[in-house]
């Protein structure tokens, strides 16, 4: 008789569960009003009047658009390497895991991952939030998204945060009772899939962009027509909810078209839900970011505000000839006569050059000081996109690019912990796949084996493995550096190690580095003067790093504290950097051209 009750209390609960969750929705739609609009008008100067067809004469210098462009592939810039590997106590499950990164990066390229969910996700972020829906297509919901995704694929689709609906009471993710999202869908196959009930109110959806605050308004409305456009088929608006309490997907009609459930859907996924977000900064006690761009808008302003006065200065600039009222013939003379040319005046000073206007020295420097303003806001953006430099060597620019991305790390921290949530839910999504049967190709041992990923040759349990993403992956590098990179590997781990690797069955393949070396520094034709040759018997010596007191330099020679001495892993990586410097040039050469010089 108590369970029936509690029974009959849940139920009566429910049955305005649906109303209180779309009265939920509005008040986080009025929540988040002027949020929204204010990303518009970030949209704006970021788009600097391109749509409309009338650039902003009053933004010469679009500051939003630099600021985006460097930090958005400093984050972002290349698809991420997901790095999988068993607890530490299953050990025999460590084959597999590299069999799982492999089925991992396949979907990635099946679903363009980097290109269509992490770089607008972090587009996005710089406006306000990224946020991306990740699940997986079952058959029987193939025909609500089929345009879009394949049967029993996972998908990570982004959110726009003007579709996006969540717990406005929330100080926190962990508070929030609900979070979902608006979309459309035709009115025909609502009506006619059998998927969804209660669709007798959906009125159809009708674009209208003059009080939209989604970025179309940037892009399709131009202060021209009625700003209302009919989609080719009509389309109905509908609303998906992630429910935590009841780990369940429910989806609503807009308010005023319904207060009924029109389906429900188990997530039997992680539980940390659908959603995932992405922001860098955030205020005490609100779910909101506040995000980069906005801390950028005043100097946009400011310094287009003075490139603009300093136009309008540059443009009064004149250059005139003044003369006394006497002296009128003198300067009729000296106007006519040609480039070159001389002429003869009864007084010179009666004659001068006056120059009026131009460009204040004061306006210049303090546009000056706010672009550097607007550089170190966002974390020494001009050090981090290569535009600024004060250093005169390599290493010392390798120390400046360190230390200014210290400013971003917090932001590249983010991004990381952002991406691995979403892989996770994809590979879980995978690992739950009942007839999945995806052929891989592993490399082993320079040998290529092909295996496969399926539910017959899973090992262990999804728990049984961590998933992370490899370090600075989706940072972009200077081949350079990479090139430094790998003379630091040969000439501090593989070369030390060289013995011990060949004792125990390993050795350095020569001609692929080469090649790796070749690729970073773009020699082309190698393969015209590089060639495999016949492998000969020769012992090698095993190897020694200098030991014991420093030896006294002669005169004119470095004394190998810094060089490397007779470390011949040191004198690879400097001879490498002179070769760099000399452009190829043997060291004779190249010393005998600075003298010379």
């Amino acid at each position: 008789m108590a369970n029936l009750r509690r029974k009959t209390r849940r139920n009566a609960r429910f049955k305005y569960f649906p109303q209180k969750v779309q009265e939920t929705a509005e008040q986080w739609k009025i929540h988040t009003k002027s949020v929204r609009a204010l990303r518009v008008r970030m949209l704006e100067h970021y788009a600097g009047g391109f749509f409309s067809g009338k650039p902003k004469a009053a933004q010469p210098l679009n500051l939003i658009d630099r600021g985006v462009n460097i930090i958005g592939p400093y984050l972002v810039g290349g698809p991420p390497k997901v790095m999988i590997d068993a607890k530490p106590n299953l050990s025999a499950n460590r084959p597999f895991a590299r069999t799982l990164e492999l089925a991992l990066e396949h979907l990635f390229r099946e679903i363009k991952f980097h290109q269509l969910t992490l770089r607008p996700a972090v587009f996005n972020s710089m406006f306000c939030l990224g946020i991306v829906k990740t699940g997986i297509m079952k058959s029987k919901e193939v025909e609500v998204y089929g345009y879009l995704h394949d049967v029993g694929q996972p998908y990570a689709d982004n959110i726009d945060f003007d579709d996006y609906r969540a717990d406005p009471w929330a100080r926190n993710r962990e508070e929030m009772e609900i979070e979902g999202h608006e979309y459309t869908l035709p009115e025909e196959f609502v009506k006619d899939s059998g998927l969804f009930r209660n669709y007798d109110k959906l009125k159809p959806d009708v674009e209208s962009w003059q009080q939209s605050t989604k970025p179309e308004k940037v892009s399709k409305e131009h202060g021209q027509g009625p700003g209302r456009y009919e989609r080719l088929r009509k389309v109905v608006r509908l609303q998906d909810f992630w429910v935590p309490d009841e780990r369940i997907v429910i989806t609503l009609p807009l308010i005023g078209q319904g207060r009924r459930i029109m389906r429900t859907v188990d997530w039997d996924g992680p539980e940390s839900g659908p959603f995932d977000i992405l922001g860098y900064k955030y205020f005490s006690d609100s779910v909101l970011a506040i995000p980069p761009v906005f801390t950028w808008l005043g100097f946009n302003k400011i310094i287009n505000s003075l490139v603009s006065k300093m136009n309008n200065q540059a443009q009064r600039e004149r250059k005139v000839l003044a003369y006394d009222l006497g002296a009128s013939q003198d300067a009729k003379h000296i106007t006519q006569t040609p480039d070159g040319g001389t002429v003869g005046v009864r007084n010179l000073e009666g004659v001068k050059d006056f120059e009026i206007g131009g460009v204040s020295e004061t306006n210049f420097q303090f546009a000056q000081y706010m672009e550097q303003q607007f550089s170190i806001q966002g974390g020494n953006l001009y050090t981090i996109g290569g535009r600024q430099t004060g250093a005169e060597t390599l290493g010392q620019e390798q120390m400046l690019q360190a230390n200014a991305s210290k400013a971003l790390e917090d932001m590249v921290q983010q991004v990381h912990q952002f991406t691995s949530s979403i892989i996770e839910k994809l590979a879980w999504f995978m690992w739950s796949d009942p007839l999945i049967d995806l052929p891989v190709i592993k490399r082993v041992a320079g040998y290529e084996i092909e295996t496969k990923f399926s539910q017959e040759t899973k090992e262990g349990d999804f728990f049984d493995y961590g998933f992370d993403i490899e370090p600075y992956s989706m940072s972009r590098m200077n081949p350079e550096i990479r090139y430094q990179r790998l003379l630091q590997l040969v000439s501090q781990v593989i070369l030390p190690t060289a013995q011990i690797s060949a004792a125990q069955g390993s050795q350095l393949n020569v001609d692929e580095l080469v090649r790796e070396a070749s690729r970073f520094l773009d020699v082309r034709n190698l393969d015209r003067w590089w060639s495999p040759a016949i492998p000969q018997e020769q012992d090698m010596n095993p190897y020694q790093p200098m030991q014991g007191a420093t030896k006294k330099p002669k005169s004119g020679q470095a004394d190998g504290r810094f060089s490397g001495g007779d470390s011949s892993a040191s004198n690879m990586s400097n001879l490498g950097q002179q070769q760099s410097r000399a452009s190829g040039q043997s060291s004779d050469t190249f010393v005998k051209g600075k003298q010379s010089a």
